[in-house]
């Protein structure tokens, strides 16, 4: 069955224990013993003739016997919920298939980062397991937090877009020195809105790295799956998955002026047949089994596999672009395609293009270099530049992940404190924004603002306003992240200020830069503190040593 990017599999695990045993118990000595011939020639059916009235409960020792054998059927049948109830309050994990997860996103910290975890579903209830490379209870300046985000309907239209699946349910898990969880509903008014309300708790426990637990859901056979797991700017996430199902994790990698595929079963083997691309037109690829735009891979795919694939024709001039399309596998199970497409230009272009290909930025000498260090590499600006033709640009490169946000932002939560001044409430937003301020000769000041997510953009606004004047793009520049903006008007620029921020207030500027002759000088950039209750107190102190040492003069 071809599946579009994130694909969610039908048909899951039908069977189920408690309900096979209690009706092949039941079912089976019920009608054993009832229907049978016993000395009474059948405790319901038997008797000595068409209108023996012993017929129903035969003799005295018919009657003794009917009720042995109704006591011992009452017997299996609450033993048999016994056995569910127990199974129910208990799961045995070493019987449960787990994923294993992948360092897509180069986790460093090993309290947040995944090793395995699993699903499983019974009754109206949904267990969880989630194994740490580090002790996720642990306690710092920055508490763990991890999120199971389940898209119970299998809509990307429905729930928190997190990129990868529209989820409806939350289970959120805190680590404090314990490990605790609640269950929660999407209730964003938008699908960016992190806004959630808790419906019930979840229960949790934590012991030797791993985190088991329930939650009172009545979860689809069709869910997907995603858990992300965080501690400040570090997060990890793993692919997506449903219910003790197969799943395939598609990576698009480039390689010189070739793409690298590789397929990755995440839980045991799966059958994949072909994989399908799209390319920029007049662009084709080549290699083992290609055909045209297709790559017959047609077998059974038990560990990681790669495929290369070299894209011609080899001397064209211009934008290149290869992606994934389609990949038809066996059975119906969720798909996670991961990483940017292929994009790269064959040849030199001739001037700036918004296209999220960036080597055409790469020719350019009037780059500024920011060499200091801010705490989140997704809005760390390594390069930055100015350059006015047909229009004014400006490029910014960060040494994480442009526009990464974070998919799963803590919720908002409030600080209180002394001095009169009440409670400060801070609101965490997924999204990290770019700002570039620019000072005109004759225009005066404007303002462009990109918010993005996950590496996409989300919104653009010129002067506080949505606008068909500023064209953007993201994308990678080598091993950087970068973006390139565009304002089609030909201001004549005085100076600029390219910022970014991220999802928790963290900022990175280049400081205010002239454009009159000085665009090959280095700068160190200004950094903007991330506000939080110790800066705060701080602040107070030093604000109130005045007003301390006056009262002592006095």
């Amino acid at each position: 069955m071809k599946k579009k990017g994130l694909t969610n599999g039908n048909g899951m695990i039908n069977g189920n224990k408690n309900r096979g045993l209690t009706n092949g118990l039941t079912n089976g000595l019920t009608n054993g013993l009832t229907n049978g011939n016993g000395k009474s020639n059948g405790l319901v059916n038997g008797g000595n003739g068409k209108n023996n009235k012993k017929g129903v409960m035969g003799t005295t020792k018919g009657r003794l016997g009917a009720w042995t054998v109704i006591g011992m059927v009452l017997l299996l049948i609450f033993g048999a919920f016994g056995i569910s109830t127990n199974l129910l309050k208990s799961i045995d994990w070493n019987t449960i298939p787990k994923y294993a997860d992948y360092d897509l996103e180069k986790v460093g910290v090993n309290s947040i980062d995944i090793n395995n975890f699993a699903f499983h579903k019974m009754g109206n209830s949904f267990y969880f397991y989630i194994k740490f490379s580090g002790d996720f209870s642990k306690a710092g300046d920055y508490k763990n937090l991890a999120f199971i985000l389940i898209d119970n309907d299998s809509d990307m239209n429905t729930g928190y877009n997190t990129g990868y699946i529209g989820a409806d349910y939350m289970i959120q898990l805190t680590a404090n020195g314990s490990v605790g969880g609640g269950l929660y509903k999407f209730s964003g008014n938008n699908k960016e809105e992190w806004n959630w309300t808790q419906i019930s708790g979840a229960s949790a426990k934590y012991k030797d790295n791993v985190v088991t637990g329930e939650a009172n859901l009545d979860i689809s056979n069709n869910a997907r799956i995603m858990i992300v797991s965080e501690s400040r700017y570090t997060q990890d996430i793993t692919p997506v998955v449903g219910i003790e199902k197969n799943a395939l994790l598609t990576v698009q990698e480039e390689s010189g002026n070739d793409i690298k595929i590789k397929l990755i079963p995440v839980l045991g083997k799966i059958k994949v047949d072909k994989i399908t691309f799209s390319t920029t037109k007049g662009i084709s690829l080549s290699g083992l089994n290609v055909s045209g735009n297709t790559l017959t891979v047609n077998k059974v795919i038990s560990s990681e596999t790669t495929y290369t694939l070299t894209v011609y024709p080899r001397d064209v001039k211009g934008k290149v672009e290869v992606g994934v399309n389609e990949v038809s596998i066996e059975s119906k199970i969720p798909i996670t395609i991961w990483g940017e497409p292929f994009r790269k230009y064959f040849g030199t272009p001739k001037g700036i293009e918004i296209d999220g290909c960036f080597e055409d930025w790469n020719r350019l000498a009037s780059f500024h270099t920011s060499t200091h260090k801010v705490d989140n590499p997704n809005i760390n600006i390594y390069q930055y530049a100015y350059y006015p033709t047909n229009g004014t640009f400006f490029y910014a490169s960060v040494k994480g992940t442009m526009l990464k946000g974070n998919i799963a932002p803590e919720l908002e939560k409030t600080i209180s404190h002394g001095g009169g001044g009440g409670a400060v409430k801070i609101v965490k937003k997924p999204y990290d924004y770019a700002m570039v301020n620019i000072e005109t000769a004759n225009n005066g000041a404007h303002k462009i603002e990109v918010y993005g997510y996950n590496g996409k953009i989300t919104k653009i606004l010129y002067d506080g306003k949505e606008s068909n004047s500023v064209s953007v793009a993201v994308g990678k520049n080598g091993n950087y992240g970068a973006i390139e903006i565009k304002l089609n008007e030909n201001y004549k620029i005085i100076s600029y200020k390219i910022t970014m921020t991220d999802w928790s207030g963290l900022s990175d500027t280049t400081g205010i830069k002239s454009v009159s002759g000085n665009e090959k000088s280095n700068d160190n950039g200004i950094t903007a503190p991330e506000f939080n209750f110790t800066t705060l107190i701080i602040i107070i102190f030093i604000a109130t040593i005045p007003i301390i040492l006056k009262k002592r003069k006095l």
